[in-house]
């Protein structure tokens, strides 16, 4: 088998060593499966709840920049790692169908010794995450999250361009030396860097021989169109085993449009759908926070909540947090902190009103915020005290309360 290089291979006063370096992420290594070098990080405790992130068809796992290492922040044990054919991890001659996807995932997790992780995929990596769960549901916790997500897109979706460099004609003069001689030319320029990920795109796609055959093939064979059967099958397993899906989708995608939300909802009818207004096909680098967040609260279960030891240890350094409620029943539960956010869980009746006071302790640069976010609702406040009435809970019901913090 013909096995092409990665961006490892590149001299180092290539842009790339500059926008997306070896070690971009902490905990990056190397593990050889049969289809060539494969370059992953391990980010976060060791005993955080585990999910791996799936990046697109062209972007490797830099898509991640910002949401991979708060999560890990907030507990989580983070694995990513670069497709086959981009990034850090080498190109196969191969057909980049779904099976070598989902298979490249299933063996990366074997060597890192996971059983069992929940699932988060952006574009085309929807696509693979989604495949992954149908065809190894034993691999897959209760949680599975599809970020504008491909996989049942129409051909009249398609960009021009794509559907041009798809062709088996086009793979071949793209994939040839004298194409990609002349993308030498235009990527190997002096000028700024004024938007890093494109010109990481052109560095791929001019320098490593397996790249365009790889995105060609992937257009053409890959987990990004002709899916409904298999997010239909999703749906049935994860509402047998009792799992959870999530759809994060922005309103002005232009790659997988916002009508797919609706579309791939209908396939799996217990999903939760998160809609981003304003949002591109690029929501992990443009609404990095908002992304965060949506994907906190669906990963963590009230079990993590409740009985994760981790989570404790630096509350104290960070915040002098209490709770006074009027009501006769209430009994506190324990904290969930991480560096960013407090997140108190409590039984409460009906119509009691909440107070909570936020005092910020002499570690935090002043002046300091608080968002705080119950049931949906927002508040921002100095640090002092915010009263919540809730009478729209029902009766003991049981209510989370996050608190970031936002330094000036």
């Amino acid at each position: 088998m013909v096995i092409h290089p990665s961006l490892s291979t590149l001299s180092k006063d290539s842009r790339s060593w500059q926008i997306y370096p070896e070690d971009f992420f902490q905990g990056g290594a190397y593990t050889t499966l049969p289809y060539g070098r494969v370059r992953y990080w391990l980010l976060g405790p060791e005993d955080g709840k585990r999910i791996v992130l799936i990046h697109g068809l062209s972007v490797p796992a830099i898509i991640w920049k910002e949401i991979a290492p708060e999560l890990a922040a907030r507990g989580f044990r983070v694995l990513l790692y670069d497709l086959y054919g981009r990034g850090y991890s080498d190109a196969p001659q191969a057909t980049y169908d779904t099976s070598l996807y989902v298979t490249q995932l299933a063996l990366l997790m074997q060597y890192v010794g996971w059983d069992k992780a929940n699932i988060v995929g952006v574009s085309m990596g929807g696509g693979i995450a989604a495949s992954f769960a149908d065809q190894f549901p034993h691999l897959v916790g209760d949680r599975l999250a599809l970020l504008a997500s491909a996989g049942i897109v129409e051909p009249t979706d398609m960009s021009r361009t794509s559907k041009f460099l798809s062709s088996p004609i086009m793979q071949v003069v793209t994939s040839s030396y004298p194409f990609r001689l002349y993308l030498r030319h235009l990527a190997n320029n002096s000028s700024p860097i004024d938007d890093p990920i494109s010109e990481l795109v052109r560095i791929q796609s001019a320098h490593l021989p397996g790249y365009n055959p790889a995105i060609a093939s992937s257009i053409r064979d890959g987990p990004i169109r002709n899916l409904a059967p298999t997010f239909a099958s999703v749906g049935r397993k994860t509402r047998k085993r009792g799992g959870k899906v999530l759809l994060i989708w922005g309103t002005k995608d232009s790659v997988v449009p916002y009508r797919y939300a609706a579309r791939v909802q209908a396939l799996i009818p217990q999903a939760e759908l998160i809609t981003i207004e304003g949002g591109k096909h690029d929501i992990t680098l443009s609404h990095p926070e908002e992304v965060v967040d949506y994907l906190h609260d669906f990963l963590v279960s009230w079990l993590d909540i409740v009985l994760g030891p981790h989570h404790y240890m630096h509350l104290s350094r960070a915040l002098s947090f209490s709770c006074t409620t009027y009501a006769t029943t209430d009994v506190p539960l324990p904290t969930l902190h991480s560096s960013r956010m407090v997140i108190l869980l409590l039984w409460t009746r009906s119509g009691s009103t909440l107070i909570i006071t936020i005092q910020p302790s002499r570690s935090l640069i002043p002046p300091t915020f608080i968002t705080l976010r119950i049931h949906g609702f927002y508040y921002y406040h100095s640090p002092s005290s915010i009263s919540f009435n809730c009478c729209h809970i029902l009766h003991f019901s049981c209510i989370v309360v996050y608190c970031r913090l936002i330094s000036l």
